[in-house]
């Protein structure tokens, strides 16, 4: 089995998607942020939208990645 795909923080303004591999990720639509050696995050507001089918790349990348 695997590690984790990507965990959810939810907070009063924003949600943030986890990825624990994010650094790996190809991120052709530039969604991820962060500085961590690895971890990246997709942080998600009421302003600011994010793509479902571009979100739904990264997971499938993490997926495939952590299904290994």
């Amino acid at each position: 089995m695997g590690a984790d795909i990507c965990t959810i923080a939810i907070g009063e303004e924003t949600v943030e998607v986890q990825f624990a591999a994010g650094a790996r990720l190809a991120d052709p639509d530039k969604l991820l942020e962060g500085w961590d050696r690895e971890v990246r995050r997709i942080s998600i507001t009421k302003r600011k939208a994010v793509p479902s089918e571009a979100f739904e790349r990264l997971v499938a990348q993490a997926f495939v990645m952590n299904a290994g």
